[in-house]
């Protein structure tokens, strides 16, 4: 079940990745 979970939230970062790519590596540049 655990190995489910952690399947569907690559499979969603992966969405989200590609919907709002910019916006997460511009706040992952800023952050440093």
């Amino acid at each position: 079940m655990s190995l489910f979970i952690f399947l569907l939230g690559a499979v969603a970062g992966c969405f989200i990745w590609d919907y709002a790519g910019e916006d997460i590596k511009r706040a992952i540049m800023n952050r440093r």
